[in-house]
């Protein structure tokens, strides 16, 4: 069985500009491949593949997030960087009048900055660079990805 995103009320009807249309069913596939790269990226971590486990852990919570756009607002937007599509996130939250989780989303991004530049970098890095992460990058990127999507699970309760 397969976990479903939470549904989320928006007040978008149609996807932001240059978001394409997709259903509710892509929102779901893209949750339960978030968190099916996140046992990967535990798996990994306890195999010493730190560069993989990184690359799991910003992939996991990057399609988490996506998700939530997918629900929200019926699209998901391109690219990788996890801080602006967080920032974008909570915006389109505070506009729909959901300001208090906007604002936590962006106490989210600002408290947990250096975790996310970390997972950003590893998106390129831990695929085509020579391995360089330790132990404790790639510990700190798979705590970092869980707490994403633990975010992400409470504000669309």
């Amino acid at each position: 069985m397969c976990p479903a995103v939470s549904p989320i009320v928006a007040s978008h009807a149609a996807p932001a500009s240059g978001v394409p249309r997709v259903s509710g069913e892509l929102a779901r596939t893209l949750w339960r491949r978030a968190l099916v790269y996140l046992r990967e990226a535990e798996h990994l971590l306890s195999e010493g593949e730190y560069d993989v486990a990184l690359v799991m852990a910003e992939q996991a919570a990057q399609l988490a997030v996506k998700a939530v756009y997918a629900r929200l607002l019926g699209g998901v937007p391109r690219g990788h960087n996890l801080r602006r599509l967080l920032g974008y996130l909570a915006s389109v939250l505070e506009e729909a009048g959901r300001r208090e989780e906007a604002n936590s989303i962006r106490g989210f991004v600002t408290d947990n900055r250096e975790g996310l530049i970390l997972l950003e970098d590893a998106y390129v890095q831990g695929r085509y660079q020579v391995p360089g992460y330790t132990r404790t990058d790639a510990e700190r990127g798979v705590n970092l990805a869980k707490r994403v999507i633990a975010l992400l699970e409470r504000l669309t309760r």
